[in-house]
């Protein structure tokens, strides 16, 4: 594919794996950095003719995991709809706030 790649134990997690390639301008990391159950011992890259990136450590098992490009993400503004009495806002995290009037109990 004519771009580099690295896998390395990654000191910052623990001596965890973490893969990165070089988009050009800087090293962006692929996948999730750290992404071994525990340290990576002997990491090592290969690439197959589809173009699938696979790494390969010990952990102490030896473990060859493939990386899958991940989905696009949602775009889709989501929609809250809540009965009358409650009051809705979606803060710019999709984080909801409600706030629930006091119940009315009445005895028999």
């Amino acid at each position: 594919s004519g771009v580099p790649y690295v896998a390395y134990q990654d000191s910052t997690k623990e001596g965890k794996a973490t893969v990165q390639r070089f988009n050009g301008n800087a090293w962006e990391v692929v996948g999730n950095a750290g992404f071994s159950g525990g340290q990576a011992l002997f990491t090592d890259l290969a690439m197959d003719q589809n173009g699938n990136l696979y790494v390969a450590y010990a952990s102490p098992n030896a473990f060859v995991k493939k990386f899958v490009p991940a989905a696009l993400a949602d775009q889709v503004v989501p929609t809250i709809t809540c009965p009358t009495d409650i009051v809705q806002d979606a803060g710019p995290q999709c984080f909801i706030s409600v706030t629930l009037t006091d119940p009315i109990a009445s005895d028999n």
